[in-house]
């Protein structure tokens, strides 16, 4: 494979530091997993909890930059819009009809309830596709390309998005151990906002916002994954839907609250049967 010039956003150390481009080879952490003992892929994960961590705490202020991402946010219409997505496209068009009523009723008014309780949780300087096809593994360093998606989010977004990726399944004690070091890192702040530093404290609860923002997030990538099929012409992704959605499932499975979304998904949802 040729070399491939990719520019990664990478942060300074200190707060609200500008951002420099720089070229971070053509190796993706996804690339690299593969082709690595378990030892080593640990190792890279602890890493990027760590530069993710830093991304949170340095990046979650303003700063003199005009920044795009400081002007919007996930929100009760975006969450919606995600879902909707999923049900347009992972669900609608993969199937090739629609839902019936005593579905469709049902699972959005479940997904409204999560949208609004999602939207009501601490936010922090979300990359919004912080994944192992998105981090660039050079040697010893650790890059992050597109940033373009940029938003406030939840705390815990991007660490669903790399925890829960699409493309890599990670042993599910290693999953514990990375929200762990997440949460160590995260806590180390002092400044923190209260409502952040509450949740941090608490694990049963950054557990549960950990699992709701992952199923939400592979829910709006299985249905992505379909729209770049149908509407770009591009299938490469769809390899990546049963993986994506048994994520979800399995989550739901944890949380009674969540079993009503479960049941009226799971006929429209062939990997569930």
């Amino acid at each position: 494979m040729s070399k491939v010039q990719v520019p990664v956003l990478y942060y300074y150390d200190e707060p609200g530091g500008l951002l420099y481009l720089e070229d971070f080879g053509d190796v993706t952490l996804a690339q690299a997993c593969r082709e690595s003992p378990p030892g080593t892929v640990e190792r890279l994960y602890r890493q990027a909890i760590d530069q993710l961590v830093q991304l949170h705490l340095q990046a979650s202020h303003p700063s003199t930059v005009p920044c795009m991402a400081f002007t919007r946010s996930f929100d009760v219409p975006l969450y919606m819009w995600e879902f909707d997505h999923f049900w347009e496209y992972g669900i609608v068009a993969r199937q090739g009809q629609p839902m019936c009523s005593e579905g469709y009723v049902p699972v959005r008014e479940e997904f409204q309830k999560m949208a609004e309780w999602l939207a009501a949780q601490p936010q922090v300087f979300s990359h919004r596709d912080y994944h192992s096809r998105n981090l660039m593994v050079d040697g010893e360093r650790l890059g992050v390309i597109d940033f373009q998606d940029a938003l406030m989010g939840p705390v815990t977004y991007d660490l669903a998005s790399l925890l829960r990726d699409s493309y890599i399944a990670l042993d599910q004690s290693l999953i514990d151990c990375l929200i762990a070091r997440y949460v160590e890192g995260m806590r180390q702040k002092l400044s923190l906002p209260q409502q952040t530093a509450m949740l941090l404290h608490d694990p049963t609860a950054f557990r549960r916002l950990f699992d709701f923002t992952s199923i939400q997030r592979n829910l709006k990538a299985a249905g992505r994954f379909v729209y770049i099929d149908r509407v770009k012409g591009n299938p490469s992704f769809l390899a990546s839907i049963p993986q994506t959605l048994n994520n979800v499932r399995s989550n739901l499975n944890q949380y009674p609250q969540l079993h009503r979304l479960l049941t009226h998904l799971s006929p429209y949802i062939p990997e569930w049967q």
